[in-house]
């Protein structure tokens, strides 16, 4: 400390922005390259759900019986909650059965339309 009444204080020296490639330092980016930053990363993102989306509508083109099991499996499963909800233990009981059912048949649409593609793709 000096004598004239100013604090002489340790100073960490001030990091200076680094650019993306270098972050050996640590340092964050300036505040515009951390929003080019995120929004290539939400761009990236969206790329990603949009492939997500192709593929998931390619499938279901593929093989509708699928979706379509597991549609019927979630609407017995949820017959078969309220059921057990309301206490009535026959209809519970049967929507149990009906559930395992929809579940085998999605199982076997799945891979009789898995061996149908592979078998046409082989044919073209």
């Amino acid at each position: 400390m000096s004598n004239d009444g100013s604090k002489l204080e340790y100073l960490a020296p001030r990091a200076k922005p680094v650019s993306i490639e270098d972050k050996k330092g640590g340092y964050l980016p300036e505040p515009s390259d951390r929003m080019t930053l995120e929004n290539n990363f939400y761009d990236e993102i969206n790329k990603n759900n949009s492939r997500s989306w192709d593929k998931l509508s390619e499938g279901v083109k593929k093989n509708p019986f699928v979706p379509l099991g597991c549609l019927v499996t979630i609407g017995v499963l949820a017959n078969g909650i309220l059921a057990m909800r309301n206490k009535d233990r026959l209809k519970s009981q049967r929507m149990m059965r009906y559930r395992i059912a929809a579940q085998g048949s999605t199982i076997i649409a799945l891979v009789i339309g898995t061996m149908a593609s592979n078998y046409f793709a082989k044919s073209e």
